[in-house]
């Protein structure tokens, strides 16, 4: 019989086709979207607003090409605001501190957080930065709050 991985952030328990998730993991037990910060206001406000005003995907743009752009990202994930502690240094420098030492946002949803991309772009972004299947990854050295995140 073939199988996957467990569809949970981080699991690589291996499920028959067609099941989400493993025994370990019962549905539900990834909270909702609105939960983790992606409800109305994000969706109807500010993704609206910053893709209004950011049409083109900045890696494309990047890249020489012109591409709309589908996706807002967070170039830092909301994740990290919600675990603070966490180091994101090999010298374990916890996000707290080195969000005061850049002198970041207080909350993910802000606009120097956002970066319009297309989708295969943010897919790309998401593997390589945000933590592939749930793995937390560290913040880039190159970070600059402002600018595109090179994906």
């Amino acid at each position: 019989m073939s199988r996957r991985p467990c569809s949970f952030a981080g699991c690589s328990a291996l499920v028959p086709l067609g099941a989400g998730l493993c025994d370990r993991h019962p549905q539900g037990s990834r909270p909702s979207s609105t939960a983790r910060g992606y409800g109305p206001e994000w969706r109807d406000g500010d993704r609206k607003e910053h893709l209004a005003r950011f049409p083109f995907c900045v890696e494309c743009e990047r890249e020489g090409e012109t591409e709309l752009a589908t996706e807002v990202d967070h170039r830092v994930p909301l994740w990290w605001w919600q675990h603070q502690d966490q180091p994101v240094r090999p010298s374990g420098e916890t996000f707290g501190a080195w969000l005061a030492r850049t002198g970041g946002p207080e909350t993910g949803n802000d606009p120097r957080n956002y970066q319009s991309l297309c989708r295969t772009h943010h897919s790309r972004k998401t593997a390589r930065h945000d933590g592939s299947f749930g793995e937390v990854r560290s913040i880039p050295e190159s970070f600059a709050w402002g600018g595109p995140l090179k994906c």
